[in-house]
């Protein structure tokens, strides 16, 4: 993901496109690990299954 942010970012600033979330672009190129981001998942569906 973070290869597909940085050129999509890269993309947006050749053609002077610009966006509400390029503030964001920065989170977005982070290098997450998988596992942080099931872990994640999973906290939020149990969340949402008891409410």
């Amino acid at each position: 993901m973070m290869k597909l942010g940085t050129l999509v970012s890269s993309i947006a600033d050749h053609l002077g496109v610009k966006t509400e979330v390029d503030a964001e672009l920065g989170i977005i190129r982070q290098d997450v690990a998988p596992e942080a981001v099931l872990d994640e998942i999973e906290a939020t569906q149990a969340k949402t299954s008891t409410e």
